[in-house]
């Protein structure tokens, strides 16, 4: 068996940091940022109409106008 050259550590290393950066961003997200939000048993099944902006918040007004081709 060979032994491990220095592009074959490179490539492992440059691949575990970026799991660490991968599973730190999701953990984060769900423990820090409070996305692991528990969904009632009952709701599970309902379709959820999308939110309206709320009267602070105006949209930028890119998408406004006429459709472009």
């Amino acid at each position: 068996m060979q032994e491990m050259v220095e592009p074959d550590r490179t490539i492992m290393i440059v691949s575990i940091i970026g799991l660490v950066v991968i599973w730190g961003s999701f953990f984060y997200h769900k423990f820090v940022q409070g996305g692991g939000e528990k969904v009632p048993a009952d709701s599970l099944g309902e379709e959820v109409a999308p939110q309206d902006q709320s009267e602070g918040q105006q949209s930028s007004g890119k998408n406004k106008g006429k459709k472009r081709k």
